[in-house]
């Protein structure tokens, strides 16, 4: 009667690992932390705080989809006094966040 089922035919697992050259996670690929930058409306200077997104290009939009101002962040605040009370969404790189004007 011929055994069904058979494996670990040929050199034993511990032989194949030996020479094993990479990674030895499930995936294969490497993990890659993402800095996602933070965000916060502070009223009392009237500006959006913005940490850990130096040099990056960011838009402000309304709810309509409108871009209302858009520029650089030079700095860790962006100055929304000349907007009206309301909902707004700011875009820094692939990171979205909305935020509410008082």
């Amino acid at each position: 009667m011929a055994r069904r089922g058979r494996m670990g035919r040929g050199v034993a697992p511990t032989e194949k690992a030996k020479d094993f050259k990479g990674t030895m996670n499930a995936t294969g690929i490497s993990d890659v932390t993402l800095n996602k930058p933070t965000v916060y409306y502070n009223p009392s200077i009237d500006a959006i705080m913005v940490q850990g997104a130096e040099n990056q290009k960011y838009d402000i939009f309304n709810v309509t989809g409108m871009q209302i101002l858009s520029g650089v962040l030079n700095t860790e605040e962006v100055s929304v006094s000349t907007l009206s009370r309301g909902l707004y969404l700011i875009k820094i790189g692939n990171t979205t966040v909305k935020f509410i004007k008082k």
